[in-house]
């Protein structure tokens, strides 16, 4: 009867792990995706003026905000994963990149898609100062 339950407090310890392990797994495919996004983009946005007013210059700023984003914020998550550990920091992830793919997708004013870039370089300032580079 223990060895049982030893087995399923193991098993229970390895979900987060495994979980950890698939979002930065994740986090690596995404980071392709969020910088290289604005490259087609931007052409086909700027000349779409019927369902978006974007200038060329305001689209200019696409590729720049994501990496002054994680200049900002990546300081900020290297003290975060001193107080809550580098798993717990992983799995906020999540957060600002559906947030980023969400403000992309329904966005109608430069604005919002600022704020998606945003989203996108704090979601990528967490992967970077969380995970070991290579």
């Amino acid at each position: 009867m223990t060895a049982v339950s030893d087995n399923e407090k193991e098993e229970e310890k390895h979900w987060p792990q495994v979980m950890v392990i698939l979002v930065s797994m994740l986090a690596g495919i995404t980071n392709g995706m969020l910088f290289s996004w604005p490259s087609p983009f931007l052409l086909k946005i700027t000349e779409d003026k019927d369902h978006y007013d974007i200038t060329e210059q305001e689209g200019s700023f696409f590729n720049i905000i994501h990496p002054l984003a994680i200049i900002i914020f990546c300081p900020l998550f290297s003290k975060l994963l001193d107080v809550i550990g580098r798993k717990r920091t992983l799995l906020l992830i999540v957060i600002p990149q559906v947030a980023s793919w969400l403000c992309s997708g329904f966005a109608k004013s430069v604005f919002v898609f600022y704020a998606a870039r945003v989203f996108s370089g704090l979601s990528e300032s967490c992967l970077f100062a969380a995970l070991p580079s290579t």
